[in-house]
């Protein structure tokens, strides 16, 4: 049981990788000179809020992960993902989720956020900084060890070491 359940947390973990070095990938793409001769303003902002959203599913989906698969972390990186897990929750991801990217309604105020409500919860997402927010998640050149993928990538392959887990599909080198 305990082998199954370290699979399926390797599996997550290396979705996640994927999902956010895509996320920021489009982000990094579409800010390219080429991309923004041609596109709209409004097709850029549809773009960017698009993948903030998928990158803020995909944080939530890392604070799951941690909640139910921590007992089985190994201790050489469960500081390091209980610390990644505290901050996704400091930045209110989950909230964020919950109120703006999963649902029309806040249930709290029984109506919609206004556009002011929304950005004020993504400034506490994003500290304020979106560049900052996505350098945090995936920076562009240096594979830093406290970036969200990196402890994530340092996670996955420690569960994959610890449970002897052979991969058929992963996510080794990430770009962006």
């Amino acid at each position: 049981m305990t082998a199954e359940r370290a699979r399926e947390a390797y599996q997550l973990l290396n979705s996640a990788v994927l999902d956010l070095v895509c996320g920021t990938g489009v982000i990094d793409l579409y800010n390219s000179p080429r991309i923004q001769s041609v596109i709209t303003s409004d097709v850029e902002l549809g773009v960017t809020r698009m993948t903030l959203s998928h990158l803020i599913l995909t944080l939530s989906k890392i604070n799951e992960v941690y909640r139910r698969y921590k007992a089985l972390i190994p201790q050489d990186v469960s500081k390091q993902f209980k610390s990644l897990q505290r901050e996704i929750q400091s930045r209110q991801v989950v909230e964020f989720r919950n109120k703006v990217v999963g649902h029309i309604w806040d249930d709290d105020l029984n109506r919609p956020l206004l556009d002011r409500e929304i950005l004020a919860i993504l400034n506490t997402v994003t500290g304020g900084d979106t560049e900052a927010f996505l350098r945090w998640i995936n920076p562009a050149s240096d594979p830093s060890p406290g970036s969200v993928v990196g402890t994530v990538e340092r996670v996955r392959d420690s569960i994959g070491r610890t449970y002897e887990i052979r991969s058929r599909s992963s996510v080794e080198n990430r770009s962006r």
